[in-house]
């Protein structure tokens, strides 16, 4: 039977209050950046270029995280694969015979390991591999299913995934 897990709308919410924050104040350092300069060595120009890579940032962000409304759940593990829709940039369905190991890093994220043919199949536009980038330089390798914006823990989730990858390598 099929574990579905689903995302925490409160959480969904404030992370996009907090990224339309950022946005605004990239954008206040791009049009007044004289109001930022706080000794002689800050030049207008050094905020402003700050406040161009802000927006370019948080733009593709608020995209990312806007996608994720639309979602009813953003984990699904059954016994032949995952399918993570936790994030916009996510692959998607994962069969275990392309992971090769599993574990948990930081305080909210599990690190999936995956074959270098599980990413060589698969057609990734330049947007998706940048946003795979800004959050896991190892993207080539891995992907990173944070537990922050789910309705279970860091460790549940590890736990379920690494009983269902377990249950596949055994059948």
């Amino acid at each position: 039977m099929p574990k579905e897990i689903k995302f925490k709308q409160g959480r969904l919410v404030l992370g996009m209050l907090v990224l339309l924050l950022f946005l605004a104040t990239s954008v206040s350092f791009f049009l007044w950046p004289e109001a930022f300069v706080r000794n002689v060595y800050t030049k207008p120009e050094y905020i402003q270029i700050l406040g161009i890579i802000g927006i370019v940032l948080y733009v593709a962000l608020l995209f990312s995280y806007g996608s994720l409304f639309g979602r009813k759940t953003a984990i699904i593990i059954t016994n032949e694969f995952l399918v993570d829709h936790s994030k916009y940039e996510s692959l998607g369905e994962i069969r275990w015979s392309e992971v090769s190991r599993i574990q948990k890093i930081h305080k909210s994220n599990v690190e999936v390991f995956l074959n270098k043919e599980a990413f060589d199949s698969r057609k990734i536009s330049w947007f998706k591999r940048f946003l795979m980038f800004m959050s896991n330089w190892k993207h080539e390798k891995s992907v990173l299913i944070s537990s922050a914006l789910l309705e279970c823990s860091r460790e549940t989730l590890y736990r379920h995934l690494k009983k269902a990858h377990k249950d596949s390598q055994t059948k």
